[in-house]
């Protein structure tokens, strides 16, 4: 049997629409060999508003987690999400010593200390994730995927525009004019 993709753009809207339990049609989906795309465009609140308490079993069944834009809330949920990383600081100070310690002027040159030291911080903090889809960073986005550790940042492309999608997708009635 075929795999198939089936591609929700406007999730919210079509959820509220008269989609009233989605986690059993996304578990029968998947039981059928059926990948789902979800495009939400009001990101984490908006599947928060439609799954609650199962937003977290809605999110392991996903093979991928698309991020476009991230602002206000959704920049932090997506910080958090990303997890931590560690950088190097690195750190040099020059002295002298005016003073010996008995007190007399000393006759020491300067001296230099250098000090090394992981710290950790955000791979993404809030205030970048802000800034995923806008500026220098319009054409990125971050994605999740199921079998790989951790966040990727890419690249992203609209399925209407790839024309082997293009001609498989339906008619999209919120892109009528674009088609």
């Amino acid at each position: 049997m075929n795999e198939k993709l089936l591609i929700v753009d406007e999730y919210f809207q079509v959820a509220h629409d008269g989609f009233e339990d989605m986690e059993l049609a996304f578990a029968a989906a998947r039981k059928h060999r059926c990948r789902i795309w979800l495009c939400c465009v009001g990101g984490m609140r908006e599947l928060v508003a439609i799954h609650r308490d199962n937003l977290e079993t809605i999110l392991e069944g996903c093979g991928m987690v698309q991020w476009l834009t991230a602002k206000g809330q959704n920049a932090k949920i997506l910080s958090e999400r990303c997890g931590d990383t560690e950088r190097y600081s690195y750190g040099k100070t020059l002295g002298t010593e005016l003073m010996g310690p008995d007190g007399r002027p000393s006759n020491r040159g300067p001296s230099v200390s250098e000090s090394r030291g992981q710290v950790a911080r955000k791979l993404l903090l809030p205030h970048e994730a802000e800034a995923l889809g806008t500026g220098d960073q319009k054409d990125d986005q971050i994605v999740f995927f199921g079998d790989v550790a951790g966040p990727v940042r890419m690249l992203k492309a609209n399925y209407r525009d790839i024309p082997e999608l293009a001609k498989l997708a339906g008619t999209n009635p919120y892109y009528e004019d674009q088609q």
